[in-house]
Order: structure tokens, then C-alpha cells, then sequence
């Protein structure tokens, strides 16, 4: 088994896609650490959350404190208990913005943890059973004049665990009100052998929420499907060393 970092194409010159999710969940602002902060990459685009009036109303707000943080996760897990990790930051819905530029790549650049692709590449990925148990949100353009066809983006889970050791952090690092811990990304990336699902072949590490990762099926899709838009790195797999 092989996994690989995805990455958006260092070589590429291509249109791109600029935006925001309908819905994000405030920050933190925590008194015991004193950090006001929210985390990068955790998104659901394929949830709505319309129907919540009082995440209607946090939203106004940037950044609230850890007793209603924990309220309005405790609100949307309730509602959608599936979901692992629910962090501040956390982003809801379809994506809303604009295209810019042209000659449109089959996945579509965004931000580095944000996976964009045409909808001819998700039907050919989904024909070839890459993306079984994948669910999507569909892209709402604002200005269709350079649309290259239906985009949609990929709801990629929080499942993998990076390996943090390399830079001494233990779970002591972390705050004991809020849990926030600064880290860095190792110089060469590790992930624990059980961590990595064996239903999903995308997906994005928990524990380093920006990182995007492909099994080995989903290069060979890629390759054999002659995409474009992205490039792989191999991440290393560890046994787990608890």
C-alpha cells in the first residue's frame, strides 16, 4: 500500500478558482492560552447548514469564546454525528466565487487543501470506482462567462495521522481549555499504517488538516485517465508506534 501527497501542479499555467464556503464556524478566542485562532482546511462542502438559525448569528461574529464554541459544535454534531472533527474554522456548503484565467485544468486550483474538478473528471474518477463513498459540493459560480463546465468539490474527510514526534511535540503541547498547539510540517511527512481508511481514497490528514492525500489507486486512475491539474508526492507509512 501506497499513499501520496496531492498537490496542485508546480508546472501548470492555468485558470483557477477563487472563493469562499457559505458558511464558516468562529474562531476561537481563548482566555486560559490568550490565542484568538481557527484552523485551515476542515470542510464539509456537501452540508448545509440553512436550517440553523443560531449558526446564522454566530457567523456575524469572527471570533467567540471556548463555551460557545463547544455549543455550536455540540449543535452541528447532533445534527450530523458523522462528522469527526469539527474545529473553529470549520467550513459548510457549497463554495461561492469566481473563475479566473483560462486553458482550465481537470482539477481546477483553488487553495493548496481545497480538491476542484470538472465534472467530465468526476464522471470518468467515479466510472473507474476511485471515489466510492466520496460526496461532493457543487461549485456556485458568480460569473459563469469562463466556465469550463460544472465544478464540483470533493468532501475530503479527516481521517490519516501524521507522525509529530520528528518535532517534539507530545500532547502536552496542546492548551488544556481550547486544544490549540502550534506545529510545523515535519521535513519528511510519516502516517501511521491504522489511521489510513480503507474505504476512502482521498482524503485529508487530521491532525494536519491542509494536507490532502491519494491512495495508490486514485495516482493510477489519474494516470491512466491522463488528468491534469495535480502531481503526488509518497508519504511514508509507519506501523503505529504506540
Amino acid at each position: 500500500m501506497k499513499i501520496y501527497r496531492a498537490l496542485e501542479s508546480r508546472s501548470r499555467s492555468s485558470g483557477y478558482f477563487i472563493g469562499e464556503h457559505l458558511w464558516n464556524l468562529p474562531g476561537i478566542s481563548c482566555s486560559r492560552c490568550k490565542e484568538v485562532w481557527a484552523t485551515t482546511g476542515v470542510a464539509y462542502p456537501a452540508i448545509q447548514l440553512s436550517e440553523f438559525i443560531d449558526l446564522k448569528n454566530a457567523q456575524k461574529e469572527s471570533v467567540v469564546d471556548v463555551d460557545e464554541f463547544i455549543k455550536l459544535e455540540a449543535m452541528v454534531l447532533d445534527r450530523f454525528p458523522h462528522l469527526e472533527i469539527i474545529t473553529p474554522g470549520t467550513s459548510f456548503g457549497n463554495l461561492v466565487g469566481t473563475l479566473r484565467g483560462r486553458n482550465f485544468t481537470d482539477f481546477v486550483p483553488s487553495t493548496p487543501w481545497t480538491l476542484l474538478m470538472q465534472e467530465d473528471t468526476l464522471n470518468a474518477l467515479s466510472n473507474s470506482g476511485t471515489l466510492d463513498r466520496l460526496e461532493y459540493g457543487r461549485v456556485q459560480l458568480k460569473d459563469d462567462s469562463l466556465v469550463p463546465g460544472t465544478l464540483f468539490e470533493a468532501q475530503l474527510m479527516p481521517r490519516g495521522h501524521l507522525i509529530l514526534s520528528s518535532n517534539g511535540l507530545t500532547e502536552d503541547s496542546a492548551c488544556s481549555l481550547c486544544g490549540r498547539r502550534s506545529i510545523t510540517l515535519p521535513p519528511r511527512m510519516k502516517v501511521t499504517a491504522n489511521s489510513i481508511p480503507d474505504e476512502l481514497n482521498l482524503f485529508r490528514l487530521a491532525n494536519f488538516t491542509t494536507i490532502v492525500v491519494a491512495t495508490q489507486k486514485f495516482v493510477d486512475a489519474y494516470i491512466q485517465l491522463k488528468l491534469t491539474g495535480l502531481e503526488f508526492d509518497e508519504i511514508e507509512i509507519v506501523e503505529d508506534q504506540s
